[in-house]
């Protein structure tokens, strides 16, 4: 079913910011960090974002130069973050705070041509997570992505897709019966939460479609009472 505007990429709309343990703010005072490389990550996080939506100024309209303009700034932005993987490896709280490690990992997240790539931050981020030092929700969702990117089924359910019903379910998931009690390993919402405040957002966005077409309604799911 075709939509006005899917947000398919709801992940970059939705991303954690929660970490894994109640731990304590391992991030280093301002004045130890490395302002330049935060500086750095976060104009390209503003840029990334722009290109994250839909056409806009003077491409309004234009998909097909959009997607290129965005395709070569993705390429533009991994070969800068694939030189501060080799040299720095990521990113963690210490390095660049905990905006910083986040603006790394939503660029990352977005190189969806780039599966390898995305390969090589998720294996460097599992190390910075396993010591508190990066998001463990951020590592769930390039779990997902990467899967999904290399057609193998996600884990955390956290890649989306939509029915007819303007109603977001999980694409390809892995063992589903398991996986809120994989989520609550990393700190995540049950997935019927994720999934209904998904499509609230995209019936908000797409109410005057989904309305001709008798939806009236968010259809949501019903959240489990069970505790994870």
């Amino acid at each position: 079913m075709k939509i006005l505007w899917i947000s398919v990429l709801c992940s970059f709309i939705l991303c954690p910011v929660r970490d894994l343990h109640a731990q304590k703010d391992l991030q280093r005072p301002k004045e130890t960090l490395d302002s330049v490389l935060l500086t750095k990550l976060d104009a390209m996080k503003k840029v990334d974002q722009y290109y994250a939506g839909q056409p806009q100024g003077k491409y309004q309209g234009d998909w097909e130069n959009w997607y290129k303009a965005r395709d070569s700034i993705s390429r533009l932005h991994i070969k800068v973050l694939d030189s501060i993987l080799d040299r720095r490896g990521y990113p963690g709280f210490d390095l660049v705070g905990k905006q910083g490690s986040l603006s790394f990992w939503l660029i990352a997240q977005h190189a969806d041509w780039n599966p390898d790539f995305q390969q090589k931050v998720l294996l460097l981020l599992k190390e910075e997570v396993d010591k508190g030092n990066a998001n463990a929700q951020n590592y769930g969702y390039l779990v997902d992505r990467v899967r999904i990117n290399t057609n193998r089924p996600q884990v955390y359910g956290t890649q989306l897709d939509y029915n007819e019903k303007g109603q977001a379910f999980p694409k390809n998931l892995e063992n589903p019966k398991n996986v809120n009690k994989r989520r609550a390993e990393l700190g995540m919402e049950v997935l019927e939460i994720y999934l209904n405040s998904v499509t609230k957002a995209h019936f908000k966005r797409n109410r005057a479609y989904l309305v001709k077409q008798g939806i009236m309604a968010p259809v949501l799911y019903e959240v489990p009472k069970d505790k994870y």
